[in-house]
């Protein structure tokens, strides 16, 4: 048999297909066993709390929609209160103020605004997508599908999560930032201000062009970034509300970065799962978030070492992802944006050794159809958060490893007569 027009003609395009063909198929095997098991393999995917969907967005409105959000001590930067702002007025003064958020998930209106929330930031994503990706359409469409099934999406749709719209924006700015064409490269620019101001953390992306020394870029990203987290402040009563989110996100990472670990994926909760599944512990590890500094900053630098972009949009990531006090299950949506490069970027060949992380991305993407296991307590951990946290480790010391030999291989050729012939 003929494997070839199967994997294409170069190894890119094969770890294209293999790639997304195994998120697909993955999602819809667990589609199928939902179907046999009357749904209860959905609801340990998702949030143990099973009354608790879509909350994250009605949570937000009744406040919101009084420009009072941090009256309530929300530890959401002030962008985030802007896009829950204009979708509460889409909503009566009735349904916000005299109901509660629960029971407007009963209401059409609400839901109907849940939907084109929704809807936005997917249409934005696939645009993009669709004009990234210089394959057939055959492959665009599978690739397209893939982000759109993978476990760490399909739990952030569940949420109700505005992370949905960061996302977005730095769909717009990994497809964009390095364009030919001058306005997209300023879109790019633009976009990841945005996606920084609504969840703070993807402003790690930024270090992207200082490693590619594009300093003005750099300075007009930061002059962005800082206009569109400080700007939406005066919606909501101004800088004097800064204080007050701040100290509500230090208060909730101390309370969230605790044992029960459940839809966490941060390094520290990784510690405490392999900790309680593997070693059967019923404590934290008190080193676990100093060891997710240090592992933080090793990531920064092997994303200045590394030869391949790619690898350094992967090693900002798990340091996006890794780094905070907690990082829940649907921050793995960021994990698309390498893997975006990985299977769809310029180059056209790769290393064997890349299948190490050709094996991680799609055990982290793939719905894994396996119930949930029982652990102390009252919580309990599926097998996609567990497959999901070996695969950030996995990631984490090859990435470091694999950065560490780009190091050497680029002293070996400093020391090498032919580089001395040419200095």
């Amino acid at each position: 048999m003929n494997i070839k027009p199967v994997l294409g003609n170069d190894k890119q395009t094969g770890m294209r297909r293999i790639a997304a063909a195994a998120v697909v198929l993955s999602f819809v095997s667990f589609v199928l066993v939902a179907m046999f098991d009357r749904g209860s393999l959905i609801g340990q995917l998702f949030f143990r709390d099973m009354t608790d969907t879509f909350m994250d967005y009605f949570n937000c409105l009744p406040g919101v929609a009084m420009r009072r959000p941090y009256d309530t001590q929300s530890m959401y930067p002030p962008l985030s209160e802007v896009v829950f702002y204009l979708f509460s007025k889409i909503l009566p003064d009735t349904m916000l103020f005299e109901m509660a958020p629960r029971d407007m998930r009963t209401q059409q209106i609400p839901i109907l605004s849940l939907m084109l929330y929704l809807a936005i930031p997917i249409a934005v994503t696939v645009i993009a997508l669709s004009d990234f990706i210089k394959t057939g359409k055959a492959e665009k469409r599978l690739v397209i599908i893939a982000f759109l099934v993978s476990s760490p999406f399909i739990y952030l749709l569940e949420r109700g999560n505005v992370l949905i719209y960061s996302f977005a924006a730095a769909v717009i700015f990994i497809c964009y930032y390095d364009s030919d064409k001058k306005w997209q490269r300023e879109m790019a620019l633009i976009a990841l201000a945005v996606s920084a101001g609504i969840k703070l953390y993807p402003a790690v992306l930024g270090i992207l062009l200082v490693r590619d020394k594009r300093w003005k870029e750099t300075v007009r990203c930061v002059i962005y970034g800082v206009f569109f987290f400080i700007a939406p402040f005066f919606m909501f009563g101004g800088l004097s509300n800064l204080m007050v989110m701040i100290n509500a996100l230090i208060g909730n990472s101390g309370g969230f970065g605790h044992t029960d670990f459940n839809c966490k994926i941060n390094f520290s909760a990784i510690f405490n799962i392999i900790g309680v599944m593997w070693f059967g512990r019923t404590e934290a590890f008190t080193w676990g978030q100093p060891v997710a500094y240090i592992l933080s900053a090793l990531l920064i630098a092997a994303a200045f070492i590394t030869r391949k972009r790619w690898k350094s949009v992967l090693f900002l990531t798990l340091v996006m992802i890794g780094a905070p006090a907690f990082s829940f299950y649907y921050t793995g949506v960021f994990m698309l944006l390498p893997f975006l490069w990985f299977i769809a970027g310029g180059e056209k060949e790769v290393k064997w050794t890349d299948i190490i992380y050709l094996l991680a991305f799609i055990a982290f993407l793939s719905p894994i159809p396996i119930h949930a296991w029982p652990i102390y307590g009252s919580a309990d951990i599926n097998i996609n958060l567990e497959i999901c946290g070996v695969a950030i480790l996995v990631m984490v010391l090859w990435g470091l490893i694999d950065a560490g030999l780009d190091a050497l291989a680029r002293i070996r050729e400093r020391k090498s007569p032919k580089a001395e012939v040419k200095v």
